[in-house]
């Protein structure tokens, strides 16, 4: 990434001629300067003189700092982010730093989301017409106080095997993604939400007949090689996929495959769920680009990667979310939990024995309704990116009307403007005429808007039948 935003808290007391020389070395980087001292900020902005790669923001109040961390996170997205507290003793700024970092990866993770423009989902729907489905929301309370562990693959899950082993007649046993391949017993729950799964890894696990969770943006190839019970829950990220398949709600999955498969424990009304071999990071420390520093539960100096990151305190969000369930973490040399997640030995788990487990799941699988295609809802969509289409090249031209209340635009269109935005308002901010940028910044989205029907329409006649789409079987 060529473009880098630098970010002064506490900003009075910064020299500001070195700071100006260095942001116009490069057309790319971008100053921020954020201040609690309204009036020392209007003395910055006084000696910047309207520089236009600069920008101010009064920290006013602790209420604003949510607000105004995501505001300079959103800006900065897909940018290198350099923040500078100058007050590291006041916890306004410290807590405003903290809050930026945690956004700004966040933001970044979601724009790359949707870098494809949700375009491969439609070809996955033309695979998942093809077999039986079945709807996850069915499971919502069936497994209630019955005990749940989540398998990851971190290193520690090497000295938990034979321990698992006993477990299995004691607790609902998920796993997902590389776990598949490392258990060495049968998973009550395998799962998978990744889009980018390498197929010949995911050929290599063992286990082909057990029930299967996953959502649509699952890697096409992977999921034409299943052949047990498949189980879909709503998308997260791309909602326009659940108006197709006729879903009123969104599932939270968070961002790694773990996440989904904890929130898919707590919504049976698992208790406890226990985490084993989540380590969120590396047993030795890398040098990759893909990789950042930090700490694990043990203080301990560890690479992980910035997905790991956030789904290490979405997993916190998630046991708040659900606060009468108890989670736990089987802490070996991985990431600390957030709380209310608490730390706690395998050996110490004192889980009672409990029949006829896999029986359980294979009913509740079985009793679940058949998610099936329905010819109206394919065909609704494309009639709406098609007066879409139309109404924006009669914008273009100077008339017409907007595409306000076409389902594609609230589902597929909106949405991901409002995830791209930010990208051309940057390279917007070095436009002088500032009168006219509302009006480049319109046409820039009209412009997108219609990459995106066109990418959508190619996709619906390359891989997807116009005369069918998912509902649920009444």
């Amino acid at each position: 990434m060529s473009s880098l935003v630098r970010v002064e808290l506490g900003a009075e007391r910064v020299q500001f001629a070195s700071l100006q020389s260095w942001v116009e070395e490069d057309l790319q980087r971008r100053l921020v300067f954020v201040d609690a001292d309204e009036e020392g900020l209007e003395c910055l902005k006084e000696e910047a003189l309207g520089h236009l790669q600069i920008q101010f923001f009064h920290l006013s109040t602790p209420v604003y700092i949510e607000a105004l961390a995501k505001t300079i996170a959103w800006r900065a997205v897909l940018a290198q982010l350099h923040i500078v507290n100058h007050q590291p003793e006041n916890s306004l700024y410290s807590f405003l730093h903290k809050k930026l970092e945690e956004m700004h990866l966040a933001a970044g993770l979601i724009l790359s989301d949707a870098a494809d423009w949700g375009c491969p989902l439609v070809h996955r729907l033309g695979l998942q017409r093809k077999r039986l489905v079945r709807d996850g929301y069915g499971l919502a309370g069936v497994f209630a106080e019955i005990p749940a562990i989540i398998v990851g693959a971190g290193p520690s899950l090497e000295k938990g095997q034979s321990v698992l082993r006993d477990l299995q007649k004691k607790a609902l046993i998920f796993a997902g993604g590389s776990a598949l391949n490392m258990l060495e017993i049968e998973p009550h729950f395998a799962g998978s939400i990744d889009k980018e799964a390498p197929y010949a890894q995911f050929k290599k696990r063992s286990f082909w007949e057990t029930p299967f969770l996953f959502q649509s943006r699952m890697n096409g190839e992977n999921f034409a090689s299943l052949h047990g019970e498949m189980v879909r829950f709503p998308e997260s990220h791309h909602a326009f996929i659940n108006w197709l398949q006729g879903e009123e709600r969104t599932f939270a999955a968070g961002w790694v495959v773990g996440n989904f498969l904890a929130s898919v424990a707590a919504l049976m009304g698992c208790n406890p769920i226990i985490f084993v071999g989540m380590d969120l990071c590396y047993a030795e420390r890398t040098t990759s680009t893909h990789c950042v520093e930090t700490v694990n539960g043990r203080g301990a100096r560890v690479s992980t990667q910035r997905d790991w990151l956030m789904a290490r305190d979405w997993m916190g969000e998630l046991a708040r979310a659900y606060s009468g369930q108890t989670f736990l973490n089987v802490e070996a040399g991985g990431l600390a939990m957030p709380e209310p997640i608490r730390v706690v030995g395998l050996e110490n788990l004192g889980l009672p024995e409990l029949g006829g487990l896999r029986k359980r799941v294979h009913q509740a699988v079985q009793g679940l309704p058949v998610l099936v295609f329905q010819e109206e809802r394919g065909r609704l969509w494309e009639e709406s990116l098609l007066r879409c289409k139309g109404n924006i090249e009669q914008c273009l031209m100077g008339k017409g009307i907007e595409c306000e209340g076409e389902s594609a635009y609230e589902e597929l269109l909106r949405p991901l403007w409002h995830v791209w935005r930010p990208i051309f308002e940057r390279e917007l901010d070095l436009d002088p005429y500032k009168l006219e940028k509302a009006d480049k910044l319109e046409l820039h989205r009209r412009l997108f808007m219609q990459q995106v029907i066109e990418a959508h329409l190619s996709c619906m006649r390359q891989g997807y039948s116009t005369q069918a789409a998912l509902c649920t079987q009444n």
